[in-house]
């Protein structure tokens, strides 16, 4: 990430793998690299390691209510975004693409670093 220096790290999985794996040991502090977790949660408690990563990345993106209701109980503030979006039926739209941008506080410059794991 130090190398590449994306203005954006987007990471989507949950934050026990990521912990697990020692992502939270990569040193950003040097970096303006906002990292933006897209975190699952499958039951009622953040298992161990995951709030450490909650307080590494600067914003957390969930999947449901019920996820961000358990990260506010963990004392951490979570965005609801749903995913499982039908690309048939729902193209690109540079109107959207801007306001999405736009309310993420992203420019239209911004390089925007996308990781998936599991």
């Amino acid at each position: 990430m130090n190398q590449i220096k994306p203005h954006i790290f987007y990471i989507f999985t949950d934050a026990f793998l990521l912990f697990d794996t020692g992502m939270q040991n990569i040193d950003t502090t040097n970096n303006y690299t906002r990292k933006v977790g897209y975190f699952n949660l499958d039951s009622v408690t953040i298992p161990e390691g995951g709030n450490e990563i909650n307080r590494w990345v600067d914003r957390i993106l969930v999947s449901s209510h019920f996820t961000k209701e358990q990260y506010k109980l963990e004392g951490f503030d979570s965005e609801v975004i749903w995913h499982g979006v039908d690309g048939k039926h729902f193209r690109k739209d540079d109107v959207k693409r801007k306001e999405m941008r736009k309310l993420h506080n992203f420019s239209d410059d911004d390089f925007v670093f996308l990781a998936m794991g599991r």
